[in-house]
C-alpha cells in the first residue's frame, strides 16, 4: 500500500515541503531544514538494543530489499515479536520506516540537482512511477515540482 504515516509527522512533512516551496530558501538550506524532520522519526522512546542493530542495517541499506524475517532473526526475534518492538521503539512500521528513509534518501539526490531518474534508483526504488506515487501521496506534491522549485533557487 501507500504510505501512510502517523497524522502528525505525515502533516509535518506536508507542511515542511510547502514552506520549502512557498518560501525563498535555497537548495541546500531546504533539505537541511529537510534533514532534520525525517532524521529520526521516533520522538520521546526508548529504542531497544536489538531494534538498534536493524535500524543501523536500515540505515546503511534501506535502497536495497531487506526482508523483515532477516532483520528479525539478526535481533534474535521472531518476525512478529520484532515488528512489534520495532514499533514500540520508532513509532512506525518496518515498512513505514524503509518508506521514510527512501523518501529521505530521494529529497537529498533532488536537493542535490539529481533528475527523477537517479533520485528513484538512489532511493532503492525499481520504478519512477512507484516513486512518484509514494513521494506525491506522501508529500503533496509531484517530486517534479518539487525539484523545480530547487533549481529555480540554485
Amino acid at each position: 500500500g501507500v504510505i501512510s504515516l502517523s497524522g502528525a509527522v505525515e502533516r509535518a512533512a506536508r507542511k515542511c515541503v510547502r514552506l520549502i516551496i512557498s518560501s525563498g530558501v535555497g537548495a541546500q538550506t531546504a533539505f537541511e531544514e529537510f534533514s532534520t524532520l525525517l532524521g529520526s522519526p521516533k520522538t520521546g522512546r526508548i529504542c531497544d538494543p536489538r531494534v538498534g542493530v536493524a535500524l543501523a542495517a536500515l540505515i546503511d541499506g534501506h535502497h536495497n530489499r531487506l526482508p523483515l524475517a532477516g532483520l528479525a532473526r539478526n535481533a534474535g526475534l521472531s518476525q512478529q515479536r520484532f515488528a512489534a518492538v520495532f514499533r514500540e521503539s520508532t513509532g512506525l512500521p518496518v515498512r513505514t520506516y524503509v518508506r521514510w528513509l527512501r523518501m529521505q534518501t530521494a529529497v537529498g539526490a533532488i536537493a542535490r540537482g539529481s533528475d527523477l531518474t537517479s533520485a528513484t534508483k538512489a532511493a532503492g526504488y525499481s520504478s519512477e512511477k512507484q516513486f512518484v506515487n509514494y513521494f506525491r501521496h506522501f508529500f503533496g506534491v509531484l517530486p517534479s515540482a518539487f525539484a523545480m522549485t530547487l533549481r529555480k533557487r540554485r
